[in-house]
């Protein structure tokens, strides 16, 4: 029974490929010309505020939608909204964790990546 309970055990952790691999959150850097702008994140929630560009932002990577607004006195407001795409980490459920991996990682967000991976905003003059 215990070496039943020891292999369950293993396979849970060893099928959650994607949660291992990058886990349920994205870090995405955040830059602007000119520097110094103030980002905030509104990733299925109200907007957050994350900092100044140059800025790295954590992106859940299950909320739907997910916006990232850079926004500067003396120029026009941006914003950038995040895609969501299948990680290629989830194909590794297939050979260690098959449904329970998929399920896993589904419900925590970790098989999605965001995109862009990166942000590099101009930001115009008004």
């Amino acid at each position: 029974m215990r070496n039943a309970v020891l292999s369950v055990a293993v396979i849970c952790l060893a099928a959650r490929c994607a949660s291992i691999a990058h886990g349920r959150y994205q870090q995405v850097p955040i830059n602007s010309t000119p520097a110094g702008a103030t980002v905030s994140v509104a990733c299925g929630s109200s907007p957050q505020p994350a900092g100044q560009t140059p800025v790295t932002v954590s992106l859940k990577r299950n909320a739907e939608p997910c916006k990232v607004s850079i926004a500067k006195e003396g120029y026009e407001d941006a914003s950038v909204i995040f895609a969501r795409a299948i990680s290629g980490w989830i194909w590794g459920n297939i050979a260690f964790g098959g449904i329970p991996g998929w399920i896993i990682d589904g419900a925590d967000g970790a098989m999605y990546n965001r995109l862009p991976e990166s942000v590099q905003v101009t930001l115009t003059k008004k």
